[in-house]
């Protein structure tokens, strides 16, 4: 079990009814479109982390974690700015 269904259980509550579907449905082709980025760009940046040797291990992932970290602190970011133009 994972949080994927948070997602469907939070957008009722911060959406106006008449936009829970498009907003649903937008939600879920960024999900699957970031997926298809994800895994098409996973193999390629491996060989290319590893030396382009096939045995060896490319650390992609560190570079996922990063791109992560980015994503957290540029939303941090942007709700701090949210909260200080919404007052």
């Amino acid at each position: 079990m994972g949080l994927g269904p948070v997602t469907w259980v939070v957008l009722p509550e911060v959406m106006p009814a008449h936009a829970v579907t498009a907003a649903g449905s937008i939600g879920l082709a960024v999900n699957w479109s970031t997926n298809f980025c994800i895994s098409a760009i996973f193999l390629p940046v491996q060989k290319w982390l590893s030396g382009g040797k096939d045995a060896s291990e490319g650390n992609v992932f560190f570079v996922l974690a990063v791109t992560c970290l980015a994503a957290i602190i540029g939303m941090k970011v942007a709700f701090k700015a949210q909260d200080r133009v919404a007052l």
